[in-house]
């Protein structure tokens, strides 16, 4: 299944220019990578977090 991203031109930013710059941050996921290991560091600590023992409700 294909899902396009849309890539859309900025101040002083060509549709080239801005295409590249897409390309080169998301070399084999939709998601840029810096957005990929962000989202997993998080999820790591959550889950840490969780079997950390939770208190009393």
């Amino acid at each position: 299944m294909f899902k396009p991203v849309f890539v859309s031109v900025g101040h002083r930013m060509s549709l080239d220019n801005a295409t590249a710059r897409v390309l080169a941050l998301t070399p084999r996921y939709r998601l840029p990578t810096t957005t990929r290991t962000a989202d997993r560091l998080c999820r790591d600590a959550l889950a840490r977090a969780g079997r950390g023992g939770e208190r009393g409700s």
